[in-house]
């Protein structure tokens, strides 16, 4: 699971990559809804969406980029 969310969030950067901004993604899985994000120091921007029934789990920048993920609100009651 941890291996597809990586793709998933290294993807979207890739489509959408700014230098100092944090953006974060919700998909579905195949076990339930999830939002990832990605940033340089932090990712505040999930951490501030109300998006997350879980608190969000981080990496330690290994990568260059911090990837944090979390359990999604289900799209119907999310505002994002």
């Amino acid at each position: 699971m941890r291996l597809a969310l990586l793709t998933i969030v290294i993807v979207a950067a890739g489509i959408s990559r700014a230098n100092a901004r944090t953006d974060f993604y919700c998909f579905v899985t195949p076990v339930g809804e999830g939002c990832a994000c990605e940033g340089r120091e932090s990712c505040r921007a999930l951490d501030n969406s109300n998006s997350c029934v879980t608190d969000p789990e981080c990496d330690d920048g290994e990568l260059g980029i911090i990837i944090c993920s979390c359990k999604a609100i289900p799209a119907s009651r999310r505002n994002h």
